[in-house]
């Protein structure tokens, strides 16, 4: 389980796709404090090489 002041990114496959905001809403909505969300998508983001998970 992920403590309330991890960072937490989320993202979706595009920027047509609201999943990842209406997720970042429910975090922070669920006390967690640094939530951030990757415009970009999935695509974009392996395409600038940052890990999927760790």
């Amino acid at each position: 389980m992920l403590k309330k002041d991890e960072t937490i990114v989320v993202y979706c496959s595009d920027y047509r796709c609201q999943t990842s905001t209406k997720a970042a809403r429910r975090l922070l909505e669920m006390g967690y404090e640094k939530v951030f969300e990757y415009k970009a998508g999935k695509r974009g983001w392996v395409h600038c090489g940052l890990e999927l998970e760790r």
